[in-house]
């Protein structure tokens, strides 16, 4: 059977494919030259593949003045009447109405629609933005934290933390965050994040990853000698938590602040932590308390690594991308469905947010514990 590639794509409801569907199908037809692509969709949920596609889309055309896809939103609320409160009586968008539907039936529909349903009803018949996934940190408080003016790292800190939110699977991803105080000024200062897949990596590929990473922080001037502690996620394996701390002991002084003489709870006795939604919600709750008190602040020459280190034909990241990925999945948290609380969803991971959340909160609980 001869097959005559399409001179057009239009996908329909683009904003609820899967994930991998929209990366490795749709996105390849996307490169071939002179091909028309269409996504449409109702409005996407806010938390989602597509919100960030279009947030990259949006970004790209005003940095770069890229042409490549253009956003139109049709929907039939006009901004102004949205914010008023009066969108049930805004006319300024009328005339985005197709000429198969009728404006009277959009009234009848509304009126015998109960209130609890009209948000839904917005979104899926009259095109309104969905804003109702927001997540636990306040996006204008992040967003100032990534805008912020950088400085260097600072000197004469005591102590380095660096968490680990490692791959529990065969495509997860591994998460690395470090963290220093600022001892004049307070501030929780973050000096080196990562986002590794570990898709088909073994433990020595992992640990590789460890040291690269800890290799770079340990060259930041001034953070040579402070004492390492390190923060590892224990949850999915005890023994192989084991091995990674023995790539943290590598880069000494190290010591483990969790002890049954400290903790009672929570953790793995000389090994790590045990997250629980409990510890997520106390570590997204002690991040926004930060992040409001502007006490937080990412360093001009944080570091990080990738999958380079340990797979040559990896795509290499820059501090810029692995740090845009930090944002991005820090204001993914949620509540989820079925009473549980993550930044994933809809293909998204949340290794890299994770593991920010566990440096905030385990360095201020060890740190409260030993005064």
């Amino acid at each position: 059977m001869n097959f005559c590639p399409p001179h057009s794509v239009i996908v329909d409801e683009a904003a609820f494919v899967t994930d991998a569907f929209f990366t490795q199908f749709l996105k390849p037809l996307m490169a071939v030259k002179r091909r028309n692509f269409a996504l449409i969709t109702t409005p996407p949920p806010k938390q989602g593949f597509f919100s960030d596609f279009i947030t990259a889309v949006q970004k790209a055309n005003t940095k770069f003045g890229d042409s490549f896809w253009t956003v139109h939103n049709h929907s039939l609320i006009c901004s102004e009447c949205l914010e008023n409160g009066t969108g049930a009586r805004c006319l300024h968008h009328l005339h985005f109405v197709p000429p198969w539907k009728s404006v009277l039936r959009f009234e009848s529909l509304l009126r015998v629609t109960p209130a609890r349903q009209r948000q839904s009803y917005a979104i899926e018949v009259l095109g309104v933005v969905d804003d109702r996934e927001a997540g636990y940190l306040n996006e204008r408080d992040v967003q100032r934290l990534f805008d912020k003016d950088r400085t260097p790292a600072p000197l004469g800190c005591d102590r380095l933390w660096v968490a680990m939110d490692p791959g529990s699977h065969s495509c997860s991803w591994l998460g690395l965050t470090a963290l220093v105080g600022d001892v004049e000024t307070g501030q929780v200062v973050v000096v080196g994040v990562a986002n590794v897949s570990v898709d088909r990596a073994d433990i020595k590929c992992v640990q590789k990853v460890i040291e690269t990473f800890l290799a770079k922080v340990r060259r930041v001037p001034g953070l040579d000698s402070p004492v390492l502690c390190p923060i590892i996620e224990t949850n999915s394996s005890e023994v192989v938590a084991r091995t990674y701390l023995n790539s943290f002991h590598k880069f000494p002084p190290v010591h483990m602040p969790f002890t049954e003489e400290i903790f009672d709870s929570q953790i793995t006795p000389h090994v790590g932590v045990v997250t629980t939604q409990e510890v997520k919600l106390s570590a997204l709750t002690t991040t926004q308390t930060i992040l409001s008190e502007n006490a937080i602040r990412i360093a001009s020459n944080c570091v990080n690594t990738d999958g380079t280190c340990f797979r040559p034909n990896a795509l290499s990241e820059s501090i810029g991308e692995t740090l845009e990925t930090l944002q991005e999945q820090l204001v993914r948290f949620k509540d989820n469905e079925d009473g549980t609380v993550s930044g994933k969803g809809g293909g998204q991971q949340d290794d890299c947010g994770m593991s920010c959340l566990l440096a905030i909160y385990w360095r201020r609980s060890v740190l409260s514990a030993q005064r």
